[in-house]
């Protein structure tokens, strides 16, 4: 199947599970929040039992979730989309395009929105 080729599991990804842990290492929190915000997704998405995977095609998509036998939804998380806005949707669309999936979201810190009627975007705290 020429869609096997295109996406990649999420453990090519590496999700700490204590962020706890990691920020007390970690030299300069802010620069890395977005991965932290992702982390979190990451760990209640396991929590309840999701078959995740990952998409790298034209763009990257965080999260791509399974429901059986099919593909049902698409998640970026991001902190804000200030400056990342293109590269967070392309890789949304890139996944909506390979998966035949409709509707997109974009988690991010405070923001909340929609657009291209198809792509809404949400705070973390008000989705997870």
């Amino acid at each position: 199947m020429a869609n096997r080729k295109k996406r990649k599991l999420a453990s090519r990804k590496v999700y700490p599970i204590d962020t706890g842990l990691v920020n007390a290492v970690r030299f300069d929190f802010s620069k890395e929040y977005g991965r932290a915000l992702e982390s979190l997704v990451f760990i209640e998405l396991k929590r309840r039992e999701k078959e995740l995977y990952y998409h790298e095609n034209d763009g990257e998509c965080d999260f791509i979730i399974k429901e059986g036998r099919d593909f049902k939804t698409v998640i970026q998380v991001t902190k804000t989309l200030e400056d990342t806005r293109e590269r967070e949707v392309r890789g949304l669309e890139s996944a909506m395009k390979s998966h035949d999936i409709e509707k997109g979201l974009i988690l991010t810190e405070n923001e909340k929105q929609s657009f291209d009627g198809n792509i809404e975007v949400m705070p973390v705290w008000l989705c997870y």
